[in-house]
Parts: structure tokens; sequence; C-alpha cells
């Protein structure tokens, strides 16, 4: 579907034929993305966790976006999995790091210290080379550092959406432990 309607941009003039396969990955993941996020919104509203939902998926997508970490083959595989643990983190997860603050400072703490010293995850379909290992090194500190921020002003606080912050942050820490238990990272000395 995605092939043929750029066939149809291209055989129109509208995109050059030179950049065929980028405009189909580029489509491809938008597609995928307005799928997957549409999904998500209404699984949140059907639990009546759009607020929740929406802090949770929004702190996780930015540090996900520079840590990497677990990557599914396929995408149907990828978005039952999204929304399997986009379920467990509101539904169960983030509930649970409510009930001990001592247990979410340790988790909080876990989750910070994997994330700083084992991403970014070099995944196969990035390949990142060294330099841009570091720009994602930099955006990932930046990222954990105002999310751990806002963690601990909403603890101070008592703010009710703390937890789905710190649950985003324990989620992205997970499947970076996940990946690399896997292997499924790229040394930068193997390209």
């Amino acid at each position: 579907m995605i092939v043929n309607f750029i066939d149809v941009l291209i055989g129109k003039g509208i995109l050059d034929d030179y950049h065929t396969e980028e405009y189909v990955y580029a489509l491809t993941l938008l597609v995928e993305r307005t799928l997957t996020y549409s999904i998500l919104l209404l699984v949140a509203v059907a639990t009546d966790n759009l607020l929740p939902g929406c802090i949770y998926i929004s702190c996780f997508i930015l540090l996900r976006k520079g840590t990497g970490g677990f990557h599914a083959r396929h995408y149907i595989n990828c978005l039952i999995g999204t929304n399997i643990i986009f379920l467990a983190a509101l539904e169960i997860f983030a509930p649970l790091t409510e009930r001990s603050m001592g247990t979410a400072i340790v988790l909080l703490l876990l989750s910070g210290i994997t994330i700083l010293f084992f991403s970014p995850v070099n995944h196969p379909n990035l390949i990142l080379d060294q330099n841009e290992m570091q720009e994602h090194r930099l955006w990932i500190r930046m990222i954990l550092g105002i999310e751990m921020f806002f963690y601990m002003f909403g603890l101070l606080t008592q703010a009710w959406w703390k937890q789905y912050i710190l649950t985003a942050i324990i989620t992205c820490a997970v499947l970076i432990l996940i990946a690399k238990l896997l292997r499924q990272e790229v040394k930068t000395d193997e390209m």
C-alpha cells in the first residue's frame, strides 16, 4: 500500500524516483507511529487514564529516543508489546511504585545508573557512529536529569503524576537490560 502510494507520487512528478527506498521507509515509520500512538491514546481513554497515559508515554518516548533498548523483530509484535507494557505501566507498576517511597527511590537510582552506564543501545537498525553515540549520551543525560528532577519535585509536593514519570524511567532501563541480555546491540568496533 505504501509502496503503491509512493509510486503514484513519483508517477505524478511530486517525488523523484532516486530516493524511493527512503520515501517508503519514512512513510512506513510515520504510519506505524501514528497507528501506535493512536491505539495508545484509545487504550488510555478506554481505561480512564488519558492524562496519566500522556505523562507516561511522553516521558518514555523522550528518554527512549536516546537510550534505545529491546526491539521486536516485526511491527505487529512491537505494537502488541507496546500496548502490554503501556497497560502494565499504568495499571500495575505505577500504583506499585506509589506504595513505598524507599523502594521507589531505589528503583529510580538503579534505573538511572542502568540508563547512564548501558545506553545508548546501538540497535542494528540504527548503527550509530561514535559522534552519534556521544550525541545520544548527551540527550539521555539531559532528559534523564529533567525527568528525575520532576519526579523528585513531585515526590516533595506529593503530586499524583510522579509515579508515571518514574515508571517511564524504569521501563526504559528494563528495555535496555533486555536488549543487552539478548545481545541486540551492534558494537561500534564491529562496523
